[in-house]
């Protein structure tokens, strides 16, 4: 009877610190991201900032100004990927060319992160905005890569 309490208190023990263990774990944990519902709404308005201003500098290498007009194309053609794999942009013929080339897919990729944070936010305006200035700032980079000889 000793025999079977032992081991009934042995399994009780390992269980309950096998749940336990689980329990403290977050997904915050550092090397763990928290799942697109737990983050927090101003780190990611953060990011996009952060990404907003990568472009800026860019655009600015391009000697391009930001667009104002709307983008003719979704923000889900941004997250397909950069400019240089566009089958219908020539390839760049100077180093001029590849260098306006890099900056674009640079712009695009972060167009398409923009664009995918924005969707975490919606109905978020602010962030509707930087996503649709986003792709507008990819297409005026895309043109210039591919009108580039």
């Amino acid at each position: 009877m000793m025999r079977g309490l032992g081991l009934g208190l042995t399994c009780a023990i390992v269980i309950s610190c096998g749940g336990a263990k689980r329990a403290t774990q977050s997904p915050t944990t550092p090397g763990a991201s928290a799942p697109e519902s737990m983050r927090n709404p101003r780190e990611t308005r953060a990011q996009i900032e952060a990404l907003d201003g990568k472009i800026a500098a860019d655009l600015e290498t391009l000697q391009l100004a930001r667009p104002t007009a709307p983008p003719t194309t979704g923000p889900d053609a941004m997250a397909a990927g950069g400019m240089a794999r566009d089958p219908s942009c020539k390839a760049p013929a100077t180093q001029t060319c590849t260098d306006s080339c890099q900056l674009a897919d640079s712009i695009c990729d972060n167009a398409g992160k923009i664009c995918s944070l924005a969707k975490e936010l919606e109905p978020d305006p602010w962030a509707s905005d930087k996503c649709s200035s986003a792709t507008a700032s990819c297409e005026a980079a895309r043109t210039r890569c591919c009108s580039c000889s």
